[in-house]
């Protein structure tokens, strides 16, 4: 399998998620595939210049794919599926403490969606996994992912920060699902 992960926003952001990328990575299968670009400007995120990268880092992919986007990550995920026809399989997307734009004190047009995104999405198992002491993106925007992707396996942490650390073997049981369900 060829996992895309995604990294967050933010000045030192790439660096920042290493610790999970890495966990994950010594968690996957030896067949498996963790590709993780580093996105153009993290300090100064533009969601064109991140789609752009995110369709190139695509092109490249064998099928099938899982996507996996960590806080900002997770928001151009969602929103390059919305807008975008991929043409390859994706068999799912992770969602890891990722931002719902709209929320108070989150807005941005750059990353929002309509109200019915979810009916615009591609059919691809979602997975949302959020921690309740999450100290950048609150709690609160992972119930809203829970209300408008009612199809999605939600999975939520006590105790796990932004990092999500705490989450890795939980992501790997998910792809192990993955991979029986064919």
């Amino acid at each position: 399998m060829q996992l895309l992960f995604i990294q967050g926003g933010g000045e030192g952001s790439y660096d920042w998620d290493k610790p999970l990328v890495n966990a994950i990575k010594e968690k996957l299968k030896p067949d498996d595939r963790l590709h993780y670009p580093k996105m153009p400007e993290e300090e100064n995120p533009d969601y064109q210049l991140w789609k752009t990268a995110i369709l190139n880092e695509i092109s490249l992919l064998n099928e099938p794919m899982v996507f996996i986007g960590h806080s900002l990550g997770g928001s151009v995920l969602l929103k390059l599926l919305y807008e975008e026809k991929i043409h390859k399989h994706c068999k799912s997307l992770f969602l890891v403490s990722s931002p719902f734009w709209g929320e108070p004190d989150w807005h941005s047009d750059a990353y929002m969606l309509d109200s019915n995104f979810a009916d615009k999405l591609p059919t691809v198992k979602k997975f949302i996994y959020h921690a309740e002491d999450d100290q950048f993106v609150p709690f609160s925007h992972h119930n809203r992912y829970r209300e408008h992707l009612p199809d999605a396996m939600v999975r939520t942490f006590k105790e796990a920060g932004h990092e999500m650390l705490e989450a890795v073997d939980t992501m790997i049981a998910d792809l192990d699902k993955l991979r029986v369900e064919g």
